[in-house]
């Protein structure tokens, strides 16, 4: 501190100011990047586990025209977005969740909207007691109910999907079984950007007898053999592990077509 001190009066005697520059093409939505390898004006995004829309958000101010899919099984919160969005005829809001078949599955509706999940919480952990109160509850559940699932080769199969520009999946401990349902469309390449929070963290019941222990195998396994790489781990917020309760990264992948965007981006 000090030295910066220092180092700026300095600055200030022969009348110049140091100031700190933020390259905002890195932060989180990677709006670089998008822009740079997604090469068309109305791109075709899914969002699976919208939940209050921020990434919504994101997508429209980065591509203005885009189309987006929008995937959130809780009731609630997928009320909401239908609300919000019910003027817009580009984002379609749908209130079922993605997996590896279609089915029925029971889904925990947390207090806190943003980790409910297919997994209900455990309550033996430090993130459950600093969640809890963090929010002033004495309980993260707040009710179960059963939902709908579907694979996005179904629903592209349905709906005519042939392309997806960019897949985001946040679904709580659940991407492995997402991106399982999407073996054909990794397998002809027709995603280009793959956009995963992955969990390192135990946070939920039974995750990891089911799971590949919340590991980025799990998830390679369908996309390495597909030729799709991986551009970026980003950790955000997660960094600190020894103040914070949870283990997080965002994770990017591409595909081979956006691999050569991305070579032309660099000239």
């Amino acid at each position: 501190m000090i030295i910066k001190e220092i180092t700026q009066k300095i600055a200030n005697y022969f009348n110049y100011k140091i100031v700190k520059i933020v390259n905002n093409h890195y932060k989180n939505n990677y709006s670089y990047f998008y822009k740079g390898l997604i090469r068309k004006k109305s791109p075709k995004i899914f969002d699976i586990g919208s939940d209050k829309g921020l990434f919504i958000e994101k997508f429209k101010n980065i591509f203005e025209s885009c189309f987006i899919y929008s995937f959130e099984p809780n009731i609630e919160t997928f009320a909401k977005l239908k609300k919000k969005y019910r003027s817009d005829n580009k984002i379609i809001i749908n209130n079922f969740g993605c997996s590896d078949k279609k089915s029925k599955k029971k889904f925990y509706i947390s207090n806190v909207s943003g980790i409910s999940s297919f997994f209900k919480i455990s309550t033996k952990t430090d993130y459950y007691s600093r969640k809890a109160s963090n929010n002033n509850l004495d309980t993260l559940l707040k009710k179960t109910t059963y939902v709908e699932t579907n694979t996005i080769d179904n629903f592209c199969k349905i709906n005519d999907i042939k392309h997806i520009d960019i897949l985001k999946i946040d679904t709580e401990g659940y991407e492995e079984k997402v991106i399982s349902g999407a073996k054909r469309m990794l397998k002809n390449q027709k995603i280009d950007i793959i956009q995963i929070e992955l969990t390192h963290s135990d946070i939920y019941k039974n995750q990891n007898s089911n799971f590949v222990k919340n590991s980025f195998y799990g998830l390679e396994k369908f996309l390495i053999p597909n030729k799709y790489r991986l551009l970026l781990i980003d950790g955000g917020s997660y960094q600190d592990l020894k103040l914070c309760p949870v283990w997080k990264s965002e994770l990017l992948y591409i595909s081979e077509k956006a691999y050569k965007n991305l070579l032309k981006l660099k000239k």
